[in-house]
Formats: structure tokens, sequence, C-alpha cells
């Protein structure tokens, strides 16, 4: 969280209350060259409301309300929701998956590429149950893709 900043605060930048609302100061109220108030509004979700707080952003001198400023608003960060297939939890011996791989170059020198490809569970293989432990093995090629791409894609 960023630190309130009143000289930001009053050039337009948003505000964050106690309760999480975004709000803006828009203008003080001084006296004797001092500022006395900051004035301003919140966004309590459909609502907004005009508040009113003393220089250091809170509310009241005394007490600790949900208006308060604690510090400067920052916007989430983007997210991507998507439904995808499940990977499976376990395997049989001999079960054929689908699995999201990166294989490297024959020299092992670098990696070449990121790929969905088909094996057959032995239950012996560490490899085979770190995949399955990573949650990257899937019932069918199509549900394997569907996660390759939900990858690939949701990059920012």
């Amino acid at each position: 969280m960023k630190k309130f900043d009143l000289e930001k605060a009053l050039a337009g930048e948003p505000i964050l209350t106690r309760d999480h609302q975004k709000g803006y100061v828009k203008f003080t109220i001084e006296e004797n060259s001092k500022i006395k108030k900051l004035v301003g509004i919140v966004h309590n979700g459909c609502l907004t409301e005009v508040e009113e707080w003393l220089p250091s952003g809170d509310v009241l001198s005394d007490d600790i309300t949900p208006n308060d400023i604690i510090g400067m608003w920052e916007e989430p960060p983007p997210t991507v929701t998507l439904t995808l297939p499940c990977p499976l939890k376990e395997l049989e011996e001999g079960q054929k998956f689908w699995r999201i791989t990166m294989n490297s170059d024959p020299l092992g020198i670098a990696w070449a590429k990121v790929d969905v490809g088909m094996s057959v569970f032995d239950k012996e293989n560490v490899y085979h149950l770190a995949l399955l432990e990573a949650g990257l093995a899937f019932k069918s090629e199509e549900d394997a893709q569907a996660w390759f791409d939900a990858m690939r894609d949701a990059r920012r």
C-alpha cells in the first residue's frame, strides 16, 4: 500500500479509506495559511459521500472511522477468470494421459519449447509422478491443450 500523500491527493490522485473504498480529496479549508480540513468524496459501492478529514487523513482526532484515509489508492492488478477441465489427481499403471512439458534441446543446454504430449503412466517413473503432483497430467489432449492455451494467452 502506498502511503497517504497529501500533495498527490490534492493533485487528483485517488485515496484509500480504512474500509478499502476509493475516494478523492477535492480541496482544503485553510485558516491563517494552515490547512484545517480536507474535503472530498468517498465512493462506497453505489453511494458517493462527501467527507471531511483532518490534515492527517483522519475523520476524527480521537477515534477510528471507516472513512479515515490510510493510503493512496492502487488499481487492483488485472486478473483472468477461466473455466478449465480439472487435471487428474491419480492415474493407474498403464493408463494413457496427456501432459504439459518443456522439452530441452538434445544437448540439454536450453529449453526449446513447451508443448502437450501423451504418455503411458508408470508409477515407478518419478517424472510421471512429478507431473501428476504438479497438476500437469490430463485425461485428454484437449484438456491439456486448454490449460496450455490458457496459460499462454493470459499473460500481461
